[in-house]
């Protein structure tokens, strides 16, 4: 019986041995990968008036000479002080970016800079108008006098614009005007003026007017990735469709930039020429009246997909300078543009 044992015994740990010499770790094996094709919307984006490029930074400049206030360039033995001087009209330079600007809210600042010899007593009322029909854009009284020699003044709280309609062409009356003068000999060059700028802020656009010299850009910027959140996934290949419903009177060129997590660019989403969009219809009087539907689909090659991998962030990029209709076109608040990105692609599953 004891032989028996034994010899069981030494059985057992002979097969425990070669059992364990064949135990095979899942790790040490190149497992196949499983590859699928995965369909469904990666961005959906909603374009409207307020992601129009050129109403993001709205600026404007008039400056008036010295010989508005009887001074023109030369030398003068004394400048007696000067009261109650209405300067005549003068205009803004023309904001060219389009034909007129009707807000819902927004403010208004401006900065005087008195390079002219003399200074600009307190009390001096400004006046900003449209040129078309002398509606008031703003009115307001200098508080404080300006030094002469590039002393400047700038209003303590913005003005308000709210429901104010702005044209491109502007002008500027300055009332009341006065000065000290000068008791002293003083000569006047042709670079010694008075500027004003004019910065439009914090703007909520009811709507907006081009003609056909004015160009329109918009972008829009929202997230993307090709990741997979829950399961990871490696993107090999496989196409983009883009369904794009224009509201927006234009025809515009459009482009797709992918950026990443630090708004770095990483490529465009077309080579070359960018991509047109037919406008929506538009009504006699140029305002939108419908939309327009066009789908484009884009096979993504090895290089671009590298990029768009990379890629935390997609930016909608629109550009017309070619209105549809002669006479202009008005874009309102209610018109947008929406994309709806959708992925038909083959993927690494792990």
């Amino acid at each position: 019986m004891m032989k028996t044992a034994k010899k069981f015994g030494l059985i057992l740990i002979a097969f425990t041995v070669i059992l364990n010499s064949c135990k095979v770790k899942v790790n040490d094996v190149n497992m196949p990968k499983w590859q699928s094709n995965i369909f469904g919307p990666l961005v959906r984006t909603n374009t409207e008036i307020n992601q129009i490029v050129q109403l993001k930074n709205i600026t404007a400049s008039a400056t008036v000479n010295t010989a508005a206030i009887g001074y023109p360039p030369g030398t003068y033995p004394s400048i007696p002080p000067i009261t109650n001087l209405n300067i005549a009209p003068t205009p803004f330079i023309s904001l060219t970016s389009f034909k007129s600007l009707t807000l819902l809210s927004g403010s208004l600042s401006y900065n005087i800079i008195n390079a002219m010899p003399i200074n600009i007593k307190a009390g001096a009322v400004l006046m900003v108008e449209n040129a078309s029909n002398n509606s008031i854009i703003f009115t307001d009284t200098i508080r404080t006098d300006i030094p002469a020699l590039n002393g400047n003044y700038s209003p303590a709280i913005p003005i308000d614009l709210s429901g104010k309609t702005i044209e491109d062409s502007l002008i500027l009356k300055i009332n009341n005007f006065g000065s000290d003068g000068s008791v002293t000999a003083l000569t006047i060059s042709s670079n010694e003026f008075i500027t004003l700028k004019l910065t439009l802020q914090n703007l909520s656009i009811l709507q907006f007017t081009v003609v056909q010299s004015d160009s329109v850009s918009i972008k829009d910027t929202a997230q993307f990735t090709l990741n997979g959140y829950k399961i990871h996934t490696d993107v090999v290949g496989g196409t983009l469709t883009f369904y794009i419903t224009n509201g927006f009177p234009l025809n515009m060129g459009l482009q797709f930039y992918f950026l990443d997590n630090t708004n770095k660019l990483l490529d465009s989403l077309f080579d070359g020429a960018q991509n047109t969009l037919n406008s929506c219809p538009i009504d006699a009087n140029g305002y939108s009246n419908g939309y327009s539907q066009d789908s484009l689909i884009v096979n993504i090659n090895t290089n671009k997909l590298d990029h768009m991998k990379q890629a935390s962030y997609i930016v909608t990029s629109l550009k017309s300078n070619v209105l549809p209709r002669p006479q202009g076109i008005t874009i309102r608040n209610t018109d947008s543009l929406k994309v709806l990105i959708v992925g038909d692609l083959l993927v690494d599953l792990n």
